[in-house]
């Protein structure tokens, strides 16, 4: 192939945002908790890249973080970081 795709400015802020977002997803991880991360992060994924239906974005991405949830939870056995569920549960 000698044809040469150009990247628009618009193509650019969308690999800025994703980097953006990936970088605040590692450094709230801890703090945070999995849940609440996982599923603010695919919410602003679905959005960045133009989806624009705001409740079935939100919904699929409750969705989808429960399901990885319950993927390393219960089949895989690896316990995931939830502070702030472990916070709201304890009543700290």
């Amino acid at each position: 192939d000698d044809e040469v795709v150009e990247m628009q400015v618009r193509d650019a802020l969308r690999v800025s945002a994703f980097v953006l977002l990936c970088i605040g997803y590692m450094a709230l991880f801890e703090t945070i908790g999995f849940g609440v991360t996982t599923a603010v992060l695919l919410f602003l994924l679905f959005i960045t890249n133009g989806f624009r239906r705001y409740l079935l974005a939100a919904a699929l991405a409750i969705a989808f973080t429960v399901g990885i949830y319950l993927v390393f939870t219960t089949a895989l056995g690896l316990p995931l970081p939830s502070p702030l569920l472990r916070d709201l549960i304890v009543g700290i």
